[in-house]
């Protein structure tokens, strides 16, 4: 029998195979295979021991910011607000310049800030372009942190309805220095004209023109009636403005004082009403405050005036006559005007020869003609009582009798208004 068959037969099958196994164990030694180490396996515990600490440091970090605030009491909104400002002001951006004009009629206040001088009197420029210069407050303050850049022009107040200066003066400001334009708070109220109340004022033959007219037209005619008595060299008209003002009702009033045997007095007041009635049929002139001057050096003043008038358009005769040429008739005309212009002044008319002829019958014809001239006069409606006459021959040359020129200056009349210096 084999040695599988002694197996079967001898023992039950269970234990038969734990002893073969045993004794198998007991007769030999089975190798066991030595591990390889894995370095996969190490690579994983050294990352992983890394992200570890990361984390915890990490959470430690974010406990003490969390401390840091609760300590500070500071919310956390806050400290995003300080950043962004220090970033603002590192990187030179300020606030935006919000200027206003306030306007008060014909005048204008600038408030706000700007961000350097040059804008500030460019703004005042503007401002006096538009208001004249006496009519700007400047209010204005300098900020070097301000820009203009998005900034903004804004007008407030009040102004008389049709004034257009307060949108002007925007519209120059935004396009001048590129700001926008703001608010525009402007009431506008209606304009009520008022009459107008201008004066005339004479003092030593000159005239000093004031007052708000209606229009450049009213006052080119007033100084134009003004020029044309007194000459243009005497007529100051510094004080003529044009404004809310209307001639219906209005007045020129003619105030100081003229020359006692100054014409221009009655003169001016004939060409200023004319002047006014072709402006408006309802404006007056009134010259009731205008005295006379009737002091010496006034009625020398007026005796020069005439005596020139005289030299320029002499008084002229009929050869070796006392009889008056017609074309002596202007002259004589402006001269009884003189003497009724100094009212109460007695006058005496003086007649003059040249040495030509005998001296008596020179005497007797400059008599003569003295006469004749206040016989006129008369005529021309000056008081007799005032006048007197009388020849002075060839007594009292005023030129040089050896020359025709001379000759003919002395072959005149003379005025002489009594108490002149």
């Amino acid at each position: 029998m084999s040695e599988n068959e002694d197996l079967h037969d001898d023992d039950a099958p269970g234990e038969t195979l734990a002893a073969d196994i045993v004794a198998a164990g007991t007769a030999r030694t089975v190798p066991v295979p030595t591990p390889t180490p894995h370095h996969d396996d190490d690579d994983h515990g050294v990352a992983f021991g890394w992200t570890y600490l990361a984390v915890l440091f990490g959470l430690f970090g974010l406990l003490a910011v969390l401390a840091y605030s609760c300590d500070d009491d500071t919310p956390s909104g806050t400290v995003g607000a300080v950043t962004t400002t220090t970033e603002a002001a590192s990187s030179g951006v300020g606030s935006p310049s919000e200027v206003t004009a306030v306007v008060d009629g014909g005048q204008v206040t600038l408030t706000g800030s700007v961000p350097d001088e040059g804008a500030r009197r460019q703004l005042v420029e503007l401002a006096e372009a538009r208001y004249g210069e006496g009519n700007v407050v400047d209010e204005l303050t300098i900020d070097d942190t301000a820009t203009l850049e998005g900034g903004s022009f804004s007008v407030s107040g009040a102004a008389d309805e049709g004034d257009e200066d307060p949108l002007g003066l925007q519209a120059d400001a935004t396009a001048a220095l590129g700001l926008a334009a703001g608010d525009f708070d402007v009431a506008f109220t209606e304009v009520v004209a008022s009459p107008v109340d201008a004066e005339a004022a004479i003092a030593a033959g000159r005239v000093t023109l004031s007052g708000v007219l209606p229009d450049q037209a009213s006052a080119d005619a007033l100084i134009a009636a003004t020029a044309g008595v007194w000459g243009a060299e005497n007529v100051d008209s510094a004080g003529l403005s044009v404004g809310d003002a209307t001639w219906d009702g209005g007045v020129v009033r003619v105030t100081g004082a003229v020359d006692a045997g100054d014409v221009r007095g009655e003169a001016f007041t004939t060409a200023l009403a004319a002047a006014l009635a072709g402006l408006d049929p309802n404006a007056t002139v009134d010259s009731a405050s205008l005295t006379v001057d009737s002091g010496a050096e006034a009625l020398a003043r007026a005796e020069e005036l005439l005596r020139a008038n005289l030299a320029a358009n002499p008084i002229l005769f009929a050869s070796g006559s006392a009889e008056i040429d017609p074309a002596s008739d202007e002259i004589l005309t402006q001269a009884a005007a003189a003497i009724n212009a100094a009212p109460g002044i007695s006058v005496e008319i003086v007649g003059h020869t040249d040495d030509q002829g005998g001296e008596a019958v020179n005497q007797t014809l400059s008599a003569d003609r003295a006469q004749a001239v206040l016989d006129r006069l008369v005529e021309l409606g000056v008081d007799a009582a005032r006048l007197t006459s009388r020849g002075a021959g060839e007594s009292e040359p005023v030129a040089d009798n050896t020359t025709d020129e001379g000759r003919a200056a002395n072959r005149r009349i003379a005025f002489e208004f009594q108490g002149a210096a």
